[in-house]
């Protein structure tokens, strides 16, 4: 790549490490949502590794992996360039929740967005193109945020052509994560416009219940380094384990609203017609039992009592490949 990165208007010199904020757009009292970004731009030429945290504003562990990363990278040792925006959804971390309290909408469900669109859009507009598409590789980092226990793991998705296809498992086992979710791509995520145009992208669910677990952000920062090993960014080799476990499926979706009791545990194998929650009404009284579709294990199961239909509550995972 070329010797100085540009990123709208900050340029950013070969061997030079940096940080800053890109604005996006003027509230209604006019100061500036502005998106945190850090640079490391290696003194020797390579591919760019894109990572982002905080596209929900309720998911920490990511943001604090990319800070530490940023932190410690040499740009003497670095072959290429380190791109990273720890909180994307500036507004929905101020309200520590999933969705931006300017305008309700969910970031991760709308790009690539819209330049003259809310302010959720701009944000994903300028993100996506400034950013995300300078990209060699994309790693989005994800949480099960204030609502779900989830276990860690790396969605991937199997499109495009073969080779296609084994560049991005490849990638997504680079991570070095020991539980991989083959996604099916159905909704408008950076992830997903990344795949679509070419782009090895995988997402990393590290944390859950609104908290920032000193553990996994530990591992954040192994995945972070194991993908830039992976490009050849740094020396060495990633750290995978030796069994990586692939499963298929999403959400169960609740029918009824109440409150949800969880039946079962994170990362517990469970069989078809298991329950797996219950949701009771406001007078106690079972309205709707949750049952696993098939035989799999517990990858997430939300912990957030208060549902309302339609909601996510369990998502069993059918494994597709064990070692």
């Amino acid at each position: 790549m070329d010797a100085e990165v540009e990123i709208a208007d900050l340029k950013v010199k070969q061997g030079e490490k940096t940080r800053g904020y890109l604005p996006v757009a003027a509230r209604g009292d006019g100061t500036y949502v502005r998106l945190p970004l850090m640079v490391v731009n290696g003194r020797h030429g390579g591919p760019t590794l894109v990572v982002s945290g905080g596209v929900h504003g309720d998911e920490y562990e990511g943001p604090e992996a990319i800070r530490r990363v940023w932190r410690q990278l040499d740009p003497g040792q670095l072959r290429g360039t380190f791109l990273a925006v720890p909180v994307v959804n500036v507004t929905a971390f101020e309200a520590a929740a999933r969705k931006s309290p300017i305008d309700d909408l969910d970031l991760n469900r709308i790009f690539p967005g819209r330049q003259d669109g809310f302010i959720s859009e701009k944000i994903a507009h300028l993100f996506f193109n400034e950013i995300v598409l300078k990209a060699d590789g994309f790693l989005d980092l994800h949480a099960g945020g204030n609502a779900f226990a989830i276990a860690p793991m790396v969605i991937y998705l199997e499109t495009g052509d073969e080779e296609f296809k084994a560049r991005e498992l490849a990638f997504a086992k680079a991570a070095g994560v020991g539980l991989l979710w083959k996604g099916r791509g159905l909704w408008a995520s950076p992830h997903v416009e990344a795949v679509k145009r070419g782009l090895p992208a995988i997402t990393a669910e590290l944390g859950q219940e609104g908290r920032c677990s000193e553990p996994l952000v530990m591992l954040g920062e192994q995945i972070i380094l194991n993908l830039m090993k992976h490009l050849s960014m740094l020396e060495g080799l990633p750290e995978v384990p030796e069994k990586q476990t692939i499963v298929k499926g999403t959400y169960l979706h609740s029918q009824a609203g109440g409150t949800f009791h969880p039946k079962a545990r994170v990362r517990e194998a469970v069989g078809r017609g298991d329950t797996v929650g219950v949701i009771t009404d406001l007078l106690g009284e079972i309205v709707e039992t949750v049952k696993a579709p098939y035989d799999g294990i517990i990858c997430s199961i939300r912990t957030f009592p208060s549902i309302k239909p339609g909601e996510w509550t369990v998502f069993v995972g059918e494994l597709v490949e064990t070692p």
